[in-house]
């Protein structure tokens, strides 16, 4: 909170959030200069039973009747599903969060991780059934469930001493996916959990069937999971169209961005205002692109108005004709 600039290009959430609206006003702290940003929000089951112990233990307001604490109650509620449904979403986030506020939208913003990336649909019903079997047959030999770590050890075959010491080998499903990665099996037992197959203690931890697993076990009930494989976007950075023999030499225009961002933070400490309110990057980025000559070619610049032109324009304009003469 009270963060006051324009140039954050990387907002990174360590842990969900436990309402979208939290959610938007941080992330939203990022790209306010117009330039591309980057919202990385790291997620796990286990982010919602923290969410959900300090929903349950934050203590109650006692100027509000039982009626009010329990609407207040439905209404967190309501907030840490949305936020849940968000990281759990496959469609596109920019979407999903102006449904979240009541706002028209496109299709897709073409831009965010889950419109960037490609999703494979696949059938994980066999070892699903294989570790929801394990839940149970761990739970039977132990008397009391363990946690989704120790799940993967016994599904992976571990010799691990704590799999030994509770001669947890010697249970049916020991080794059944002693093939697959640590991380797969951990995410299967994710996806089985966020959809109402498994369940977690919040306060001890340890992972048990819900009556929906039954469904899967002996019912025939199917369980398809989405597996994401990221693209990398293909970044294209414009060019003007110059005169015939005017090539840019290496590195022209980084270094052009460069020579006008010194030129607005000298005219921002001349008024004494923060250099965004000069021009932003995005301004900045793209008056290099342009090469603009005259105050007509400003003006077509993006985030270029009649009165920063007028304000600003000679200056930058000489600071690109000074540039052009000395690398030309």
């Amino acid at each position: 909170m009270g963060i006051d600039k324009s140039n954050v290009s990387f907002v990174i959430h360590y842990n969900m959030p436990k309402s979208l609206e939290a959610y938007y006003q941080e992330a939203g702290r990022a790209g306010r200069d117009g330039a591309p940003a980057d919202c990385i929000l790291l997620y796990g089951p286990r982010d919602i039973r923290t969410a959900l112990y300090f929903l349950e233990n934050g203590g109650e307001n006692e100027s509000l009747t039982p009626e009010q604490r329990e609407e207040v109650a439905r209404q967190d509620q309501r907030r840490l599903n949305a936020m849940i449904d968000y990281c759990k979403t496959t469609r596109c986030y920019r979407g999903h969060i102006l449904d979240y506020f009541g706002q028209d939208h496109g299709a897709g913003c073409g831009n965010c991780g889950n419109c960037l990336g490609q999703f494979t649909q696949k059938d994980v019903t066999i070892p699903a059934q294989m570790a929801l079997s394990c839940v149970k047959r761990v739970r039977d030999k132990l008397g009391y469930p363990v946690g989704a770590g120790l799940l993967t050890d016994v599904l992976r075959g571990s010799r691990g001493q704590r799999v030994l010491a509770l001669r947890l080998n010697e249970v049916s499903t020991y080794g059944l996916m002693s093939r697959e990665k640590k991380e797969t099996v951990r995410a299967l037992l994710d996806h089985l959990e966020e959809e109402g197959y498994l369940k977690t203690d919040p306060d001890h931890g340890g992972v048990t069937l819900t009556p929906a697993a039954s469904e899967v076990l002996f019912h025939g009930r199917s369980v398809v999971m989405a597996t994401r494989e990221t693209a990398q976007p293909k970044t294209e950075i414009p060019r003007v169209r110059l005169p015939a023999g005017d090539i840019p030499a290496e590195g022209f225009y980084d270094q052009l961005f460069q020579a006008l961002k010194d030129t607005r933070n000298r005219l921002a400490q001349q008024a004494g205002v923060p250099a965004y309110i000069v021009f932003s990057n995005a301004t900045l980025a793209d008056m290099a692109v342009r090469l603009p000559r005259t105050q007509a070619e400003l003006l077509e610049v993006s985030g270029v108005g009649q009165q920063k032109a007028a304000r600003y324009g000679e200056a930058f304009l000489s600071a690109i004709r000074d540039f052009w003469e000395e690398h030309g």
